[in-house]
């Protein structure tokens, strides 16, 4: 799961850096599969769920197209649905909506991602879009604390270590 945020929180504050990417692609891609059989193998449950997401690597934050945002986006809003109640009073889900928000226009204004330096028409919007969203970078702490919220449940209730320092005690080493 954290590897999920990471890639969202990535992604997002790297509006410009970001290369790769591509067209819209209409065949679900095998991310896309990958995504939409860990939602529906979990069946709402959400620790399950959060298990199965983590474990999709091939997640490259470089390569995705619109219509793998998309199924992120769908795996992101089961994950918040199937959140139990005491983690969601904990949470700002909508700041972690609008990081996805984020990416998501990101992503229209590119035309599926960039391969090189942004045309100038690219450029414009992606300007645009950091004015937009321009509060996400000064919210950083914000969100990090989220999901060391989310991550230190993962651990404690769910039993997955989140860190990699090899226990489930829910502290969060960065």
């Amino acid at each position: 799961m954290r590897r999920l945020f990471a890639l969202v929180a990535a992604l997002v504050l790297a509006f410009a850096a970001c290369s790769g990417g591509g067209g819209k692609n209409q065949a679900k891609s095998k991310e896309g599969k990958a995504v939409e059989q860990a939602v529906k193998s979990a069946g709402g449950d959400f620790c399950k769920l959060a298990a199965n997401l983590d474990q999709l690597e091939d997640l490259d934050s470089t390569a995705l197209t619109a219509d793998q945002v998309a199924e992120i986006e769908d795996a992101m809003e089961a994950l918040f649905a199937s959140m139990p109640d005491e983690l969601k009073s904990q949470v700002d889900l909508d700041l972690f909506r609008r990081q996805i928000e984020a990416f998501r226009a990101y992503m229209d204004a590119t035309g599926g991602g960039l391969t090189a330096e942004p045309t100038p028409a690219q450029q414009k919007k992606l300007d645009e879009v950091k004015e937009e969203f321009a509060d996400l970078p000064e919210r950083q702490d914000e969100i990090d604390a989220d999901q060391a919220k989310v991550n230190s449940y993962l651990e404690t209730e769910c039993g997955q270590d989140q860190d990699g320092d090899g226990d489930t005690d829910g502290k969060i080493e960065p």
